[in-house]
């Protein structure tokens, strides 16, 4: 039921594949977000402090991402689009199907970096052009590098696990069954 630790080039490839959703999930939120403008000549998205445009970013596009991987890759399928079209399927480290709670989890931690980039981002862009930048944006910035780097280094380790693997107790391994996509 589960192959050997999928290589660090496998893992990348299936990411860039499941970017190519998120993307597209993205473009698809700002059309959205256009064409309401046109229609009501509203914006969708609060144009208010940098606390409420990151609650609309990570309501409308971090938290959905993350319930999408979540539940893709719970039970027995237990692979994103992207994991599908290279070969791979998340499972424990016992080599069991990750539950849902599991799944939903490791996801949170695998984007838990955009999420901090995305706070340190609007918090930015609410300071005058004269502001200095206060030092934790720099940090956040830093840390979420920092956390994504790490997990990129993880790959290519023995065990072949990002952070997000390691907490969650998960890896990710070649499918050796055929199943149907």
């Amino acid at each position: 039921m589960s192959g050997p630790a999928a290589t660090a080039a496998a893992r990348l490839t299936a990411f860039v594949w499941d970017s190519f959703l998120i993307i597209g999930y993205a473009v698809a939120l700002g059309l959205a977000e256009l064409i309401a403008y046109r229609v009501s000549g509203h914006w969708l998205a609060p144009r208010g402090g940098p606390i409420a445009r990151d609650l609309f970013a990570f309501m409308t596009l971090v938290l959905p991402v993350t319930v999408y991987f979540g539940f893709s890759e719970a039970g027995c399928g237990g692979a994103s689009w992207g994991k599908r079209q290279v070969g791979l399927r998340v499972l424990t480290v016992q080599g069991t199907p990750l539950s849902l709670r599991q799944s939903l989890a490791r996801s949170s931690l695998k984007f838990l970096p955009w999420q901090i980039a995305h706070t340190c981002m609007f918090q930015a862009s609410a300071l005058s052009a004269a502001a200095a930048m206060p030092p934790w944006i720099f940090i956040g910035f830093g840390l979420s590098y920092l956390i994504v780097g790490m997990d990129v280094a993880g790959l290519f380790l023995s065990k072949r696990q990002t952070l997000y693997d390691v907490f969650a107790g998960t890896t990710v391994v070649v499918r050796t069954t055929k199943t149907k996509r």
